[in-house]
């Protein structure tokens, strides 16, 4: 049920402000960004991989073959287009964490305020999220996607967490061997690499889609409320004539 604090807005204000769902657009919108982010690594990776077998016979101070200008045009507008969609991603991330923070402040209170979830560019408030979602939900009757306290919960966030750890380990260690020339090591690390921040990315939709999927329920079981509550009002006044 709403909370105490809350209902000290106007059922008005509150109606206008539910009736457009905009906050689900902005974490779908997030998880495209995030896409795009990732398809921008592989791109860059696969152009290193090029520049390493494919250029590596090139005679140095020769004038660069037609082939060599369009890959080096391709690499500059990637290394162009990631450094775009970072921030981008970010401001994406971040509106919606704090619009999802703000409306479930509606129903309980949130660990991570709306504005420090939004400042992380991280899940890192997810689960205690989650578990109030669960608690607001409840107090309808109704069910969670996700309950935080169960096994498959804790298995997505051990994988969430272990891919992340490696994947950042096998880029570092990629960069030595880069710069140590073992290139052939560099790449199937990064390669690795590339296919553990898949999983990741994959446990990181899945929270953030059960996240959207609460919010939906409680948005709508919310809208029932304030709708009944207006009838109410409405009943009351007539019933006062």
């Amino acid at each position: 049920m709403i909370q105490k604090d809350a209902t000290k807005e106007t059922t008005d204000a509150l109606w206008n402000e539910l009736t457009v769902d905009k906050n689900l657009k902005y974490g779908e919108s997030s998880i495209f960004w995030i896409k795009v982010l990732y398809v921008n690594a592989v791109a860059i990776f696969a152009l290193l991989a090029i520049d390493c077998f494919l250029f590596k016979d090139s005679v140095e101070g020769a004038p660069p073959t037609t082939l060599e200008d369009l890959f080096y045009t391709v690499s500059i507008i990637s290394v162009i287009a990631m450094v775009f969609t970072i921030p981008i991603q970010c401001f994406k991330f971040g509106k919606w964490a704090y619009h999802t923070l703000k409306f479930q402040r509606l129903f309980t209170e949130t660990r991570f305020s709306p504005k420090v979830a939004a400042c992380l560019c991280n899940l890192i408030f997810a689960k205690d999220l989650l578990i109030r979602q669960k608690q607001a939900l409840e107090s309808y009757n109704q069910e969670a996607v996700i309950n935080p306290q169960s096994r498959s919960w804790k298995i997505t966030l051990i994988i969430k967490f272990l891919t992340a750890g490696f994947t950042i380990a096998f880029c570092a260690v990629m960069v030595i061997l880069a710069i140590l020339q073992f290139f052939f090591a560099a790449i199937l690390l990064f390669v690795l690499a590339l296919l553990l921040c898949a999983v990741y990315l994959a446990c990181s939709f899945k929270i953030m889609r059960a996240i959207m999927e609460n919010e939906r329920r409680l948005h709508s079981l919310l809208l029932d409320e304030l709708l009944n509550r207006k009838v109410d009002e409405i009943l009351a006044q007539r019933g006062n004539q």
